[in-house]
């Protein structure tokens, strides 16, 4: 079974990572001193499948009068996940983590089904979305109004996303 997540993180904490990556992938006789980076977000950046791209497609989203980034992570684990919250505290309750969704699915498998055991926010993922272009050569563009597959892995068929948020507890 493979799964992913959608995570997000204050601005600041994923800018860290973002740092941490582009230290981590950079050829080793190039990229100088390591960047502070702790053992928990060291090992969440080696689950993160192209942060170049999740940097720009999702949309920096203001909530709560706070910057936040959204990005995917691969192949985790609910364990893992929990440890988010355990080291950057529940963004809910003032942290700079949480999971905005997560989805399961195995290799011929239609669809990737959401798990349901972790809360789905539809209203502030949408957040997060890239404009949509208003015209063919997309001169204009306006805010998405549906959530989207953005990034898949390769060979992950689309993800299930249902209309209404799901609370858990």
């Amino acid at each position: 079974m493979r799964t992913n997540a959608w995570i997000t993180l204050e601005n600041n904490l994923a800018i860290s990572w973002w740092n941490y990556y582009k230290w981590a992938t950079a050829d080793p006789d190039k990229r100088g001193e390591e960047p502070p980076l702790d053992n928990f977000g060291k090992n969440a950046v080696r689950k993160l499948v192209d942060l170049d791209f999740a940097f720009r497609c999702f949309k920096k989203a203001t909530i709560q009068t706070r910057e936040w980034r959204m990005l995917s992570v691969y192949d985790i684990t609910d364990n893992q996940l929990n440890a988010g919250y355990t080291q950057y505290g529940d963004a809910e309750e003032g942290g700079d983590y949480a999971v905005a969704g997560k989805w399961t699915w195995s290799p011929g498998d239609a669809s990737c089904l959401i798990d349901l055991q972790w809360n789905w926010r539809p209203n502030q993922v949408l957040l997060f979305m890239p404009d949509v272009c208003d015209d063919h050569d997309c001169t204009t563009q306006s805010p998405a109004t549906e959530i989207t597959d953005v990034n898949l892995l390769a060979g992950q068929p689309g993800r299930e996303f249902p209309q209404t948020t799901v609370l858990v507890g």
